[in-house]
């Protein structure tokens, strides 16, 4: 057996009697509030794991042990606090959206040097509670920030290619967020910005902005 879809059931927590050639796990839109322990201690296949619209509150150091080729995890609509620590540093496609994230550290995403894909909207996230650092990940390619409390666009790494911030609380416009500096070789890589929803006009957006967003593709505010 290499897939398990159990999604829509009441499954209270994750089992530990799995079988471990599995590469996908679905186990969304249960009432899973615990993972078992060594649920998956010999699932070293398993690729993807699903566990949206869940009850998890925390997820602890050794719950995901085992899992040493997980590239999706996906995890929205939970009960999160907090990003989950000690994740699988295989992860590629991390979602987190719908849960009540109000602080970020520098190191929240820290392990997670292929991380590609971060979706975290709909958070209650403030620009308070973010640190400058949070996104310093350079391996990350899309990014999504909509529907939380932004009052600024936050610094992002160049290599992203996709950064979605509508429906936020944002004002202005900052090319620094995109480029640490503007030149021939340190130009953004963002094809797809999106600020509509915001309190922004193309009047606010300054006269550098193509100097940095040189491959810019569409623009939404």
């Amino acid at each position: 057996m290499c897939y398990l879809f159990a999604n829509h059931n009441n499954l209270e927590s994750v089992p530990n009697t799995l079988p471990a050639g599995l590469q996908e796990l679905r186990l969304a839109h249960n009432r899973v509030s615990s993972i078992s322990p060594g649920a998956f201690r010999n699932m070293s296949k398993l690729r993807l794991l699903l566990l949206q619209g869940n009850r998890l509150q925390t997820i602890t150091g050794g719950d995901l042990k085992g899992l040493l080729s997980l590239t999706l995890l996906e995890l929205s609509g939970n009960l999160l606090s907090s990003v989950p620590t000690h994740l699988p540093p295989s992860i590629q496609q991390l979602y987190l959206s719908n849960n009540s994230l109000s602080q970020l550290s520098d190191d929240s995403f820290s392990g997670l040097s292929g991380l590609k894909y971060l979706r975290l909207s709909r958070c209650g996230l403030q620009s308070s509670g973010l640190r400058p650092q949070v996104f310093n990940l350079s391996s990350l390619v899309e990014l999504d920030l909509s529907y939380n409390k932004l009052a600024a666009i936050p610094t992002v790494p160049t290599s992203l290619q996709y950064l979605y911030l509508e429906a936020n609380e944002i004002k202005g416009f900052n090319t620094t967020s995109f480029c640490r500096e503007v030149g021939p070789l340190s130009y953004s890589r963002m094809k797809v910005l999106r600020l509509d929803g915001n309190n922004m006009s193309y009047q606010q957006i300054p006269p550098d902005w193509m100097l940095c967003l040189r491959v810019l593709q569409s623009i939404y505010l």
